[in-house]
């Protein structure tokens, strides 16, 4: 043990020093404007990246709507607490999170995790003060986590319960089937096509305060029925918080 110890020390520190040139060399450059950026965004281009969503706003799901409430939330009042996205689904933050879920680009989740902890934290008076017991991600098909490797909304996640100091619980909630993907369907279809696809994982919520995350919402139908989940599992009350609506 001890040789294979010693053995293996200098290789992994060999790759240390030339994972610091290359970056003394060749450095990162920001995705947008193509700067130098540690990472993948230049502070510029990420504290641009959070703007308002079209008012009014819904004060339940979040999504700009014509009526407050709106008309979906009045007549179908969701399972959560309060929806929340920290800016509209388009220009540069449609190409970031198309990065990052189709084209290998897990490294964005650290900047635009810490944009959404920073915008978690400019509206903390809308996210129960930011008082949770733990954040959790909706989960992903594990077909398709195989395929892709990772989890786009588990990684926003992580960097976002680092970020508040907040714990994080990966099993909060599982896929028990596989469904149409959410993108084909229209909004009727999306708010049904999800109906018993997400279950309580080994995470105990019993009691909880949960701050769920999602990279997008559209029509809101994942987080409701997440929410829905966990409330049925015992959960005290849920909160929502997505990168983009739209």
């Amino acid at each position: 043990m001890t040789r294979g110890r010693f053995s293996t020390t200098p290789f992994f520190t060999l790759i240390s020093a030339i994972d610091s040139a290359i970056w003394l060399f060749y450095p990162s450059r920001c995705l947008l404007c193509g700067e130098p950026a540690p990472d993948s965004l230049c502070p510029a281009c990420s504290d641009s990246l959070v703007a308002p969503l079209a008012e009014p706003v819904c004060p339940i799901c979040g999504h700009s709507r014509l009526t407050l409430p709106c008309t979906a939330c009045a007549s179908n009042p969701p399972r959560f607490v309060a929806a929340r996205a920290a800016g509209p689904f388009g220009d540069d933050i449609q190409h970031l999170i198309h990065l990052l879920k189709y084209r290998d680009r897990p490294q964005l989740a650290v900047p635009l995790g810490k944009r959404l902890a920073q915008y978690a934290r400019d509206t903390r008076q809308s996210l129960a003060d930011l008082d949770f017991d733990f954040v959790a991600a909706v989960p992903m098909r594990k077909d398709r986590l195989r395929r892709r490797g990772y989890n786009q909304s588990d990684r926003l996640a992580r960097v976002l319960a680092e970020e508040l100091h907040l714990p994080y619980e990966p099993d909060a909630l599982v896929r028990t089937r596989r469904v149409r993907p959410q993108m084909q369907l229209k909004r009727e279809q999306r708010l049904v096509n999800l109906v018993g696809v997400f279950a309580v994982g080994t995470c105990d919520v019993t009691g909880k305060c949960i701050l769920l995350v999602d990279d997008v919402s559209t029509t809101g139908a994942t987080f409701r029925e997440c929410a829905a989940v966990l409330r049925e599992g015992g959960a005290k009350g849920v909160w929502c918080l997505a990168l983009a609506a739209g």
